[in-house]
């Protein structure tokens, strides 16, 4: 069974599933030292690294319990970000959301508009009752 991530369409930026043509564009978010400051790990080394993550993201997916959408910024065509909805429990209606985004892009308000719309299709396309963040 393949699963498909919606895209969620706001004002500046586009909520959309990953492919490997994005590779690059990822491994510059991910390898961005100032934005994984605030990330789990440090920032990846290599595009072999970003691939492998990429991987994990198309394998979560499919499992159902982790949903990750490249942020694409619609007038520059390209991913500056991430946005995640993970530990997702559909029985209990819950999930934690998370998002990262290129520190050439913090500032502008980019960040609000994709969390926004995720929690929206969190709620009202999913039913969750509860998001939380850490």
């Amino acid at each position: 069974m393949s699963h498909t991530l919606p895209t969620l369409d706001a004002a500046r930026v586009r909520l959309r599933q990953l492919s490997v043509a994005d590779l690059d564009d990822l491994h510059t978010v991910f390898s961005d030292v100032r934005a994984m400051r605030y990330w789990s790990t440090p920032a990846f080394a290599d595009i072999a690294r970003t691939r492998e993550y990429l991987a994990a993201i198309d394998a979560g997916r499919e499992r159902g319990d982790l949903l990750q959408w490249g942020i694409e910024h619609v007038a520059q065509g390209r991913i500056i970000g991430t946005t995640t909805l993970f530990h997702i429990d559909r029985e209990q209606g819950r999930a934690e959301i998370g998002y990262i985004l290129g520190s050439p892009w913090w500032g502008q308000g980019l960040a609000n508009e994709a969390l926004t719309r995720v929690m929206q299709h969190a709620r009202d396309g999913m039913q969750m009752r509860r998001i939380e963040a850490d």
